[in-house]
């Protein structure tokens, strides 16, 4: 689940922080708005290619390739082939593999990404030149999968792998302040405004007001960042919120429509099929 931009969905348990997620997108529809969260995030397209932009870059992801996402960047992943696409994301908290005692190995291969003083670069990873990982990654799903005994020991000892993998594929960099985005914050407060008010009628003038910015350069920023103009993102908002309560409630679909920001029902089935690739009825069948 997604409040105010960040990402609140608890991945795993507090006692064992990590969660496997396997999409397989065959309407070629497949969309996560932008959004940031605590943890690392590991992407492996195995089919189809995705579009995932992460601080305002775009990075194309092909079967057999990945990408590291770090706590707290923004990032956004979309189907733009119109092919379908299968991917795996893993998702984890540092405290799973990180030592609470501070010895050797917390001080030399962990503390300067824990102290936000390096982070892994946003690049694609070549699973045909970095076997290792491929294979690491594949035990890792299937021990989610089939959970035999002492499985979730045996991930973490292959999480500590992954980490030391990366490390020594040199897939990393150091956090100087030149780095850091003026426009990230902007765009968060923007994206944390909109999650707030989506169900109100919304426009620019109010969102640069609310975000003490021009309604020029806020458009810019977003749409840099996010690969979203801002009304599209907030149709976004609006039709994942809308298919949170068809699933979830039995209330009327006009009812609906008005309560998730739309104010014409016709418009709101023409944005949910255009977002979705069905119609509110066929999702809430589903």
């Amino acid at each position: 689940m997604i409040k105010s931009g960040k990402e609140v969905t608890e991945h795993g348990k507090k006692d064992f922080p990590i969660k496997l997620y396997d999409h397989f997108d065959q309407k070629c529809v497949y969309r996560v708005e932008a959004h940031w969260h605590d943890e690392y995030e590991v992407i492996w397209v195995t089919q189809g290619c995705l579009k995932v932009i992460v601080d305002g870059e775009s990075v194309y992801l092909k079967a057999h390739q990945l990408m590291i996402v770090n706590p707290q960047q923004l990032h956004s992943i979309v189907n733009e082939s119109r092919e379908p696409s299968h991917h795996y994301a893993v998702v984890w908290d540092s405290a799973l593999i990180a030592n609470k005692v501070n010895d050797l190995i917390e001080d030399k291969y962990f503390n300067e990404f824990l102290f936000s003083q390096r982070r892994f670069k946003n690049i694609v990873i070549e699973l045909s030149a970095y076997a290792a990982c491929q294979v690491c990654l594949a035990h890792i799903i299937e021990l989610f999968k089939h959970q035999p005994e002492c499985w979730e020991l045996h991930i973490k000892i292959r999480m500590l792998n992954l980490w030391a993998l990366f490390l020594e594929g040199s897939f990393h960099e150091l956090v100087s302040e030149h780095r850091v985005k003026t426009n990230l914050s902007i765009v968060k407060s923007i994206i944390s405004f909109i999650h707030s008010h989506y169900e109100q009628e919304l426009d620019l003038d109010e969102i640069a007001r609310a975000t003490n910015i021009s309604k020029e350069y806020a458009c810019r920023a977003f749409k840099k960042s996010t690969g979203l103009t801002i009304f599209q993102y907030i149709n976004q908002t609006r039709i994942r919120n809308a298919c949170y309560l068809l699933s979830t409630t039995d209330r009327k679909i006009s009812d609906i429509a008005f309560s998730t920001g739309f104010n014409n029902l016709s418009y709101f089935s023409k944005v949910f099929r255009e977002i979705k690739g069905m119609s509110p009825k066929e999702v809430r069948g589903v």
